[in-house]
């Protein structure tokens, strides 16, 4: 992708939500950047306890989100973060359900990555 897009990605975000206090994810369409809204009691495996390495999320990598919420203005923090370099620290998937990785924790890092263009580490617990 070039720079000009991923930068696009970003202000389109920032301009269809950055003026929401909150996004609701069980109305909002993401899958632009590949981001799926499930329903929260579709996870049945469990908790998750063990971890079991960790993994690269490219910006096209699935992920499957149970989280009802999502804040533009942490996004927008993460994103601007990343874009003065900062290290973030890894988010937490899960890939003991069907169809791919789910989210545990680091959901706002994670769409600030892909708004970028940007690769994340994430750690995969089971």
């Amino acid at each position: 992708m070039s720079a000009l897009l991923l930068q696009d990605d970003l202000d389109l975000f920032l301009l269809r939500f950055g003026h929401m206090p909150k996004i609701d994810l069980r109305v909002t369409d993401l899958t632009r950047w590949h981001i799926h809204q499930c329903d929260p009691y579709a996870f049945t495996s469990g908790p998750v306890s063990e971890f079991h390495g960790e993994t690269t999320l490219w910006p096209e990598t699935p992920l499957f989100v149970r989280q009802r919420h999502l804040w533009p203005s942490q996004v927008e923090r993460y994103a601007a973060m990343m874009s003065l370099g900062d290290t973030i620290a890894a988010v937490q998937v899960t890939d003991v359900e069907p169809g791919g990785l789910w989210h545990i924790n680091g959901l706002h890092r994670m769409v600030a990555a892909r708004l970028l263009g940007r690769t994340l580490t994430a750690e995969i617990w089971r």
